[in-house]
């Protein structure tokens, strides 16, 4: 691993799974080359960008977002988000705080899935339909438990942050701005004790 070079994260042109990584960074310092590839709608657009580029880096599983920090070669996000992690500190170093940071981390996966699943796939004629039962009845309880889960804490893992209160932030962050009243309002019910 080497301290000489600056890492490189490769990603879309765009937030998506990425975007709790380069928060991450920017918390730590990291000076880092922030590779951008252009989203197409169509496979050319596509190949053009990243698939040039694709099985040229080295990587095990290639793949965006990808990592190069020297001889490390990252892919998957939460690899990523892990590793910087170590690499500043910023991981539970109880069993307990271990508990809570991995069982949040894929609470989050859960909540995203349940998002992509209920949200985003469904432009067709169902769109309006699915949002409003997605933001109804799957939002709510998602959000409660997570508020339960951190309770009295500043952070999800207890005094101290760490990477996956990253990857709550920008969750979270896309809830608000798919329903910001909801977001609002459960939290609030949750935190008085409501739910």
């Amino acid at each position: 691993m080497s301290n000489t070079t600056t890492p490189t994260l490769g990603y879309y042109r765009l937030q998506g799974i990425a975007q709790p990584i380069r928060l991450l960074l920017a918390y730590t310092g990291t000076a880092y080359t922030d590779k951008q590839y252009d989203y197409g709608l169509t496979a050319d657009t596509y190949r053009v960008h990243w698939l040039k580029d694709k099985f040229t880096l080295g990587l095990e599983f290639p793949n965006l977002p990808y990592y190069l920090d020297g001889d490390v070669r990252l892919t998957q996000s939460h690899a990523i988000m892990r590793y910087v992690g170590r690499r500043h500190g910023l991981v539970a170093t109880d069993e307990t705080g271990l508990v809570r940071q991995d069982m949040l981390e894929q609470q989050l996966v859960d909540i995203r899935v349940a998002f992509a699943m209920g949200v985003p796939f469904s432009w067709g004629n169902n769109f309006t339909a699915d949002k409003a039962k997605y933001i109804n009845d799957t939002l709510p309880p998602q959000l409660a438990q997570l508020s339960r889960f951190l309770g009295d804490n500043q952070w999800f893992t207890g005094r101290n942050i760490n990477y996956v209160d990253f990857l709550a932030y920008q969750q979270l962050d896309w809830l608000r701005q798919l329903s910001p009243e909801t977001l609002a309002t459960v939290w609030t019910e949750s935190d008085m004790g409501a739910q």
